[in-house]
């Protein structure tokens, strides 16, 4: 599993949950940009004593890097990741050999351009400070009031 720097929390649990709820073993490579929750999640699931090896977390930045050995290893039989277009190429080809099943959310959500000549008198309302207010919250900041 293969979680992005936005949301590196919440989005890694989407997929986590249900496959140990399954019976699975997972390894989570995290977003180097955000890689503590995933290993604050691990010592959660140590000290709850989950067995050694049920959840497990590697990290790595880049190409030749932990990333792209777990998406090339023929003992990985599913592929989960979220994020950019690119990457997610470079990882349909590797699942693409032995025919490993694959989960993936690519690109951006709701891209809008935002021109700065609007005014707005309550910025809260308008469509693109809203979206950047979400991002804000979701990546950086744990609660924000409105």
């Amino acid at each position: 599993m293969i979680s992005p720097w936005n949301l590196p929390l919440l989005l890694m649990t989407f997929k986590v949950g249900p496959a140990l709820a399954c019976g699975n073993c997972v390894v989570v490579k995290p977003s180097e940009e955000t890689p503590a929750t995933a290993t604050l999640l691990g010592e959660v699931m140590n000290e709850c004593g989950v067995p050694a090896g049920v959840y497990n977390v590697v990290h790595g930045f880049g190409p030749d890097s932990a990333g792209e050995f777990l998406t090339t290893h023929p003992l990985v039989n599913a592929i989960t990741f979220t994020g950019e277009t690119r990457t997610g190429e470079a990882i349909m080809k590797a699942a693409a050999v032995g025919l490993r099943n694959i989960s993936m959310e690519l690109g951006g959500k709701t891209r809008r351009l935002c021109l700065p000549i609007v005014i707005w008198t309550k910025p809260w309302k308008a469509p693109c400070a809203r979206l950047l207010l979400t991002v804000v919250r979701s990546a950086w900041v744990p609660s924000v009031s409105m």
